[in-house]
């Protein structure tokens, strides 16, 4: 019997046999021919999945599929060899407001706001993600509203102070390993 007719079978067992308790609660018996018992777990004509090959319906150990993907892993994915384009990097975008001098990052693409709206603001500090490694671009979210990424003052190491006065303006920033960020490019469009 091939597989996907067995769990179609099975499927049926477990609707049918769900049906008869809710029957069975409700007080009706008597009328109700319960062939599905026979076939389940005990009964007269128990179906047995010996020598099947596949997974059933019956809850499964979860393997460790992720890992064997992952860097080291037994099937690391690897995009070497690979033709083609892999396609456009689109970052996901968020416009995070300024609260003394600090953000915390809840996308790689971030449109700054003044804290209360006020002309110019500093950023000094960006909470950590936990994850050395993660790149994120910041950009003023109006021209009318000046952002000043600071070097040195909190937990960012840039090339120096980066005003942020044209909402073309850019810099892009790289966690690193000891809870901080270091610049990785500017574009000062002003």
């Amino acid at each position: 019997m091939p597989a996907d007719i067995l769990r179609q079978l099975v499927e049926t067992i477990a609707q049918l046999s769900a049906r008869v308790r809710h029957l069975e609660s409700a007080g009706i018996t008597a009328a109700i021919p319960l062939h599905a018992k026979t076939h389940q777990d005990g009964g007269a004509d128990e179906i047995s999945v010996a020598g099947l090959s596949g997974k059933l319906a019956d809850a499964q150990t979860p393997s460790a599929h992720k890992a064997s993907h992952q860097d080291g892993g037994s099937d690391e994915i690897s995009l070497t060899g690979l033709d083609g384009s892999l396609g456009w990097l689109r970052l996901k975008a968020a416009s995070i407001t300024i609260d003394d001098g600090a953000i915390t990052p809840t996308a790689s693409y971030i449109l700054l706001e003044t804290e209360g709206g006020a002309a110019t603001d500093d950023l000094d500090t960006i909470d950590v993600t936990g994850t050395a490694g993660t790149i994120i671009v910041l950009r003023t979210n109006s021209s009318l509203h000046d952002v000043t990424v600071k070097d040195g003052t909190g937990n960012l190491t840039l090339a120096g102070d980066m005003a942020l006065s044209n909402r073309l303006d850019a810099i892009v920033l790289m966690e690193y390993g000891a809870g901080g960020w270091m610049e990785l490019a500017r574009s000062d469009n002003a």
